[in-house]
């Protein structure tokens, strides 16, 4: 829930001058960009638009989930552990 939240929230509040005509709203994936026409601005909307929260939502949850999954990998390693009785196989004869 934080990730969906500061994405909605980085969706909607940030905006910055990708350069000195164009004006960005959105991040990391903007949702609207606004470029300078003579003495107007002219919006350009992104066709994802009612997607874009989500994907920026999820892409916020994943990096707040990654210390997690660090720490995780350290601590279980990369295979998943058998239980004693299960481990190896007896020999059988042919």
């Amino acid at each position: 829930m934080t990730g969906l939240g500061v994405g909605v929230y980085c969706t909607t509040s940030i905006e910055y001058m990708y350069d000195p005509k164009l004006l960005v709203m959105g991040f990391p994936m903007p949702i609207v960009m606004f470029e300078l026409e003579g003495a107007r601005w002219v919006d350009f909307v992104n066709l994802l638009g009612p997607f874009v929260f989500a994907i920026n939502g999820i892409f916020f949850g994943s990096i707040l989930l990654l210390p997690f999954s660090i720490i995780a990998l350290f601590r279980f390693g990369l295979r998943p552990r058998l239980p004693e009785k299960t481990r190896g196989f007896p020999i059988m004869p042919t």
